[in-house]
């Protein structure tokens, strides 16, 4: 397994639409958490080249830890009915299908001559996986990336996605973080920070 530092980011154009969840303060409101989370999943769907595969979403939120970047264990997102129910509802609602990551938690990672393993889809899919909104830029432990003090300056709120890879040879897993700006319109996005490659 090789986990690698991303460095840098992506700038993206702005796109408005909207979002998630109950968060910290400084954070969106309840009410605006399911606008949060549908624009989230505009930018996934949008963001093709991070696809491999059929996409399929995972409704469990991520933990609110900054340090997740993994999604195959159990402990890394909530099983809770209450916070997932509403996040099915948007994703079915346009047109993704749905599915749990611990699905292929016996999945290993990509590595130089591993065989085909039964643990793994026969045919390569993508889950994605969001967190909650954070207040500030994007941040990952360990790393030189930290603008948790200056998006919160800027009125930033970042969201962790955990793309999840898998094929018959294994997985792969990209973490990045997606830095929001709210406006009287909706939601637009300000980069896509990546952050962390595992393989």
């Amino acid at each position: 397994m090789a986990k690698i530092v991303a460095a840098g980011s992506i700038a993206l154009t702005s796109c408005s639409t909207s979002g998630l969840q109950r968060l910290p303060v400084g954070v969106p409101s309840l009410a605006q958490g399911d606008q949060l989370y549908r624009h989230v999943l505009d930018h996934v769907v949008a963001d093709r080249a991070q696809i491999v595969g059929s996409l399929l979403i995972d409704p469990r939120p991520l933990l609110s830890s900054t340090a997740i970047d993994d999604v195959t264990a159990a402990d890394h997102a909530s099983t809770n009915t209450s916070d997932i129910t509403g996040r099915v509802e948007i994703t079915l609602d346009m047109g993704l299908d749905t599915t749990s990551s611990l699905t292929w938690r016996g999945c290993g990672f990509l590595l130089p001559g591993r065989q085909p393993s039964t643990d793994c889809p026969a045919d390569p899919v993508t889950v994605v996986v969001v967190g909650p909104a954070r207040s500030g830029g994007a941040y990952f432990p360990g790393t030189a990336r930290d603008d948790r003090e200056s998006g919160v300056i800027k009125g930033h709120n970042s969201v962790r996605i955990i793309y999840l890879t898998l094929g018959r040879y294994g997985r792969m897993v990209v973490a990045v973080d997606l830095v929001l700006q709210q406006t009287p319109t909706g939601w637009e996005t300000v980069e896509k920070v990546p952050l962390v490659i595992i393989e």
